[in-house]
């Protein structure tokens, strides 16, 4: 709600809806998976939180993209530059990822069900 009131209105050009994708994620398979502590991404969050940058900024679909296992030389985004090791990730892990990106970016402000189950 604080980016719609005091963000959306300054014009920006685009809005990460980085937040978004990370709920999204959050409330059906990774829960607390997704920080290191607090206030951290851990591996997983850092790839939907990279994966949410990289599909807005240059407009291509998530499911063009190739999703793990990576090393950090290999990736695309900043955000998986960071890493340090490969990131395994199970087929149920990649679809919500996918996913929770598909709906951050077509409902940016707010969190979408999942087909998914916990």
């Amino acid at each position: 709600n604080a980016v719609k009131e005091y963000i959306v209105p300054m014009g920006f050009d685009y809005i990460l809806p980085t937040g978004t994708a990370m709920q999204n994620a959050k409330s059906v398979m990774f829960g607390k998976d997704l920080y290191r502590d607090s206030g951290h991404a851990s591996d997983y969050g850092r790839l939907i939180a990279g994966y949410t940058w990289f599909c807005k900024l240059t407009g291509k679909d998530i499911k063009e993209c190739k999703i793990g296992p990576f090393h950090y030389e290999d990736m695309l985004d900043q955000a998986a530059r960071l890493l340090k090791k490969p990131v395994e990730l199970t087929q149920q892990q990649k679809d919500i990822l996918v996913e929770s990106v598909e709906n951050a970016l077509k409902t940016p402000f707010e969190m979408t069900p999942s087909q998914y189950t916990k």
